[in-house]
């Protein structure tokens, strides 16, 4: 059974913010709002929860998912830790609408992070 907490946009509750990290600290998915779409989220960091977004949106495993993440910082944590050109770009534009594709460790790639607001 899903539960629907629906959040202020302009002033997130807090209570509703930790349910949906709770959530997905134990593998379980949560649906958030994007600019342009839904998004479909889990911790890559929990074991089956990748699984279970393949599942929910009946993806082929050879499609790789987009990784979005907190910070920049947190590329390293996947093996997309950004050199060069990309560090550079990364710490002068993160947090913002920049979209990098970086190699990510498991063999696909990281291809966008966007930072929740604190």
């Amino acid at each position: 059974m899903a539960d629907l907490l629906p959040v202020n946009a302009c002033a997130p509750e807090p209570d509703r913010v930790r349910r949906a990290a709770e959530l997905l600290a134990h593998g379980e998915l949560v649906v958030f709002p994007t600019e342009t779409v839904y998004g479909l989220a889990a911790d890559p960091r929990v074991a089956g929860a990748a699984d279970r977004v393949y599942a929910a949106k009946n993806r082929d495993e050879g499609k790789p998912l987009a990784y979005l993440l907190a910070d920049a910082k947190d590329l390293a944590a996947f093996g997309g830790a950004p050199d060069g050109m990309a560090a550079r770009l990364t710490a002068n534009s993160w947090p913002g609408p920049l979209t990098l594709v970086l190699p990510a460790q498991d063999g696909g790639s990281i291809g966008s992070v966007y930072r929740v607001a604190s």
